[in-house]
Formats: structure tokens, C-alpha cells, sequence
């Protein structure tokens, strides 16, 4: 049993989620935000671009993109929501 479960990734997975959360809860994520929007955000759908450069720039410094999707997502899928992107392009924009 104990073979079974002895895996880098099932220890990986969750520790990169919380280095996101970290990073969330740190202002890691809200700076980077708020430097791509700094960049692209006065473009037409710039949150979208934003969404994405803020997960390059965080990719860049996580390394995982479990961690991308949990620390930008937890961001930024309630502004898009809130600007009127569409559900379903939001979630897929994130993931």
C-alpha cells in the first residue's frame, strides 16, 4: 500500500496548489495582475489578455499550472464574470 502511494507527483500536485494559494494570499498574484494590466489592460478584451500574461508571468515563477490556474483564477475569473465575459470562456481562458 504504501508503494502504491509513494509518488512524486501525488506530493507535487497539492504542494504546488498551496504555493499558489501562497502566493495569492502573499500579493504575489495581485502585483502581477496589476502589472499586465499595467501592459495590456486598456486593450479591447485586455482583461483576457491580462488573464493570460498574468499566468506567463506567473508560470515563470511557479514552475506548475495547477498552481497558475488556482492562484490567477481565484483573481480574475470573478472580475471577468463581473465585466461580462461569458462563463465557459473565462474557465477556458484559465485553464
Amino acid at each position: 500500500t504504501f508503494s502504491g502511494i509513494d509518488s512524486f507527483a501525488l506530493v507535487a500536485i497539492p504542494l504546488f496548489v498551496l504555493a499558489g494559494e501562497l502566493m495569492t494570499v502573499g500579493g504575489i498574484s495581485k502585483r502581477l495582475i496589476d502589472f499586465a494590466s499595467l501592459l495590456v489592460g486598456h486593450l479591447p478584451a485586455g482583461l483576457g489578455m491580462v488573464a493570460v500574461m498574468a499566468a506567463m508571468f506567473f508560470s515563470a515563477i511557479s514552475g506548475s499550472a495547477i498552481a497558475d490556474a488556482a492562484a490567477i483564477g481565484g483573481i480574475l475569473i470573478p472580475a471577468m464574470i463581473a465585466q461580462g465575459y461569458d462563463r465557459r470562456f473565462t474557465s477556458t481562458l484559465i485553464a
